[in-house]
């Protein structure tokens, strides 16, 4: 057995030891918490605007929504090529979430979501400026992402991109299947003390839920003009 093989199996361990003692609410999937979470903030009211960020192939909370024609929901993706696989939406941006000239106009958004986008960004003191300046006053936003220091971020910033696409797909055969998998990942700002501040400056106030677990967090913040 190499060393990276004895590593993963060490921190596998290790995290199940870690998540056995944490509440059950914090035992699942923190994508499953995520899909149900984002349908529950779509469901609150109908006729949303809904930004998707990252929308790829598909959109996971679709499926739990109640009037789903009721909102309008779009998804933006830097790739084209990953938006042409969602068949799920018909509204689609190509854009960097991260560039000083995002084309949507401000105040227009009711909730901006993301998964696993966060992590991929070079620049989020962009990205969350641009969260703020497209949500309406009082409009929600949540991303669910990795920490900076989990122990497969840590791996992944110490690994070239190439080594990191291989490992996962041993790992996950399913990703490689899908090709969709290994993207480059910067962790810009993505640990408690950075992203409170992110948080501040751009005037977002905590709506009530925050998550943080041994690989991943999730937050949901709503924003506000102060004045």
């Amino acid at each position: 057995m190499s060393v990276l093989e004895r590593f993963i199996i060490a921190n596998q361990r290790l995290s199940g030891a870690i998540e056995r003692r944490l509440p059950t609410v914090f035992r699942q999937h923190i994508y499953t918490v995520y899909k149900y979470k984002a349908a529950e903030l779509i469901n609150r009211r109908s006729r949303q605007i809904v930004l998707d960020v990252g929308g790829g192939k598909d959109c996971p909370f679709l499926p739990f929504l109640k009037a789903p024609c009721g909102h309008l929901i779009v998804a933006l993706d830097i790739s084209q090529e990953e938006l042409r696989r969602n068949r799920q939406l018909a509204n689609k941006i190509v854009a960097d979430a991260a560039s000083d000239r995002l084309p949507l106009r401000d105040g227009s958004i009711d909730l901006v979501l993301s998964r696993s986008v966060v992590e991929h960004i070079r620049d989020n003191a962009v990205f969350f400026a641009n969260c703020a300046r497209v949500l309406r006053p009082g409009g929600i936003m949540m991303h669910a992402f990795p920490g900076r220091f989990a122990p497969f971020a840590l791996m992944n910033q110490l690994l070239p991109n190439r080594l990191a696409r291989r490992l996962v797909g041993y790992l996950h055969p399913h990703w490689r299947e899908e090709d969709n998998y290994g993207f480059l990942a910067y962790y810009n700002r993505c640990y408690f003390s950075a992203l409170k501040d992110l948080l501040h400056k751009n005037d977002f106030t905590n709506s009530g839920s925050i998550y943080f677990i041994t690989k991943a967090f999730i937050l949901i913040f709503s924003f506000h003009f102060t004045f």
